[in-house]
This record gives C-alpha cells, structure tokens and sequence, in this order.
C-alpha cells in the first residue's frame, strides 16, 4: 500500500463521516461549542454551559455559566476570541468580579487529549486558573469549590 493510497483512503473516510447525518456522529462533533454543556471529570457536581448570541463586542460570541447540582449559577463569563493568536477566553461578568481582572483561558483537547481544532464541540476543555479564580472569587458561597478540573463534553443545549 502506498502512502497516496491511504492518504486517499482516510479523505474518503473523513468525508463520508462528515457526510453522515448529525445523529449517526459523536454528539460532540454535531454541537457547537457556543451550545455545549460540560461535565467536571472529578465528579463534583459541576457543569459548565455555553450560549451563543449577538453580543456588543465582535470578538465575544457566547456567556459561559458555571453551576454546581445543589448550589445553582456560581459564576458567568463572557467567552471571546483572542485575536490573532486564535485562543478562547473568559472573562468574569458582573460588578463582583470588576477588580479581579482575570480572563481565564480556555483550552480544547480530543478524545485522545491532544490539543486540537475539532470540528464541533471539543471533547475536553480545560480552563486555567479556574480553580484558584472560584476559591478566591466565590469564597462567600462556600464549598464546594470547583478546583481545577477537566471538562468532558456532556450534551449539546
């Protein structure tokens, strides 16, 4: 077998499963990020949301809600594109967290948990300094903590 065959060889395929209807593909490569909602991989009760919509600023194109099961909304955050550099960020929305001037940066990994530009929603997301941004920011709502966590995709809103 040649290299040009298998390179033939994995296009077809690659098309074909785009080609699929969204239904017969991995959930997270039909939804879009800005419709994706996340699990904590620590088990804690955590979910992470993303909503697209219109914003004011070009480079915003969702709010990211962090929950927990039994505390409800702990934190929003506008999500936006870093210009140039093509990296996510979220950065803290409302009056509280005026002063903390700590965007966050998102980062995307597939099911292998190598860095990637899936098409879809990646599987995995990591969010740096999440953890230390909670305990700092949210001490006033108490345990638990979010800590800092991979996130598994869970469904598509």
């Amino acid at each position: 077998i040649t290299a040009g065959r298998v390179s033939a060889f994995l296009g077809t395929v690659a098309g074909f499963l785009l080609a699929l209807p969204a239904e017969a593909r991995p959930p997270e490569q039909s939804c879009q990020l800005s419709r994706s909602i996340y699990r904590d991989v620590n088990g804690k009760g955590f979910e992470l949301s993303f909503k697209g919509g219109r914003f004011e600023s070009v480079s915003q194109w969702a709010i990211a809600t962090l929950r927990h099961r039994q505390k409800g909304v702990k934190t929003a955050f506008d999500v936006s594109s870093m210009q140039g550099a093509g990296g996510i960020i979220l950065t803290p929305r409302g009056n509280k967290y005026r002063e903390s001037k700590n965007d966050l940066n998102l980062y995307v990994f597939n099911a292998n948990l190598t860095s990637s530009v899936e098409r879809g929603a990646p599987t995995y997301i990591f969010i740096s300094g999440l953890g230390s941004f909670d305990w700092y920011w949210n001490r006033d709502q108490g345990e638990p903590y979010v800590w800092d966590t991979l996130w598994k995709f869970n469904r598509c809103s």
